[in-house]
């Protein structure tokens, strides 16, 4: 004799929080880098000051009322308000990023990685300020070659990561506040952990690439 089993006892996965491809982490993370830096960034920030022009001005605390009805009370808005297109456009940014970020948040490690690389090197100068050059050559043959004789390959190529960490996180230091200025042109808050986050990675993209 058949045997039923009442399905509504049992919780279905949410589907919100599957894992989601490698291909689709890639992108996402690509994307959400790319934008953050200071060309795309400031492109998308220059948009939203062109929106500026167009459409009916709102005061601020109908600009407020407007993003915190569509889900986004944090998005700082400047005391001489916005218009409604700029308080559109913040709101549909903020709904990407806030799309990007949950893709990322179910992708794997790897993905985010490789996604994150690409992302920074896609932004001209991102790409630029990771190739600081803080050691010298002659430095830098210095300090591979004293690995090199003490642990082989293996310290040679030690050597060469830590010597790009230094330079990208010097790159990251140098990047934050232009960062810091798109981020907070289109209403949100840089903040100090935002900072180190940014100079961190910056020295795991600088050593990464080192070979």
């Amino acid at each position: 004799m058949p045997t039923f089993v009442d399905a509504s006892s049992y919780d279905l996965p949410d589907p919100q929080r599957l894992p989601v491809g490698f291909g689709r982490g890639v992108a996402a993370a690509f994307e959400e880098t790319a934008i953050s830096g200071p060309v795309f960034g400031g492109y998308l920030l220059n948009e939203v000051r062109l929106a500026g022009k167009t459409g009916r001005l709102l005061t601020r605390d109908e600009a407020k009322e407007y993003v915190t009805a569509e889900g986004f009370p944090d998005i700082d808005i400047p005391d001489s308000g916005l218009t409604d297109a700029q308080a559109e456009m913040l709101v549909t940014l903020r709904r990407d990023k806030q799309d990007g970020e949950e893709v990322i948040s179910r992708a794997s490690g790897l993905a985010n990685f490789t996604g994150g690389v690409g992302g920074g090197f896609a932004d001209p100068a991102l790409g630029i300020l990771n190739f600081v050059p803080v050691v010298g050559e002659a430095r830098q043959a210095a300090i591979i070659g004293r690995a090199s004789a003490r642990a082989g390959a293996l310290g040679r190529l030690g050597a060469r990561v830590a010597i790009g960490g230094v330079e990208g996180a010097v790159g990251g230091v140098l990047s934050a506040p232009l960062s810091g200025l798109v981020k907070e042109g289109m209403g949100g808050d840089y903040t100090m952990e935002d900072a180190l986050m940014e100079i961190g990675t910056s020295a795991v993209f600088g050593g990464a690439i080192q070979r």
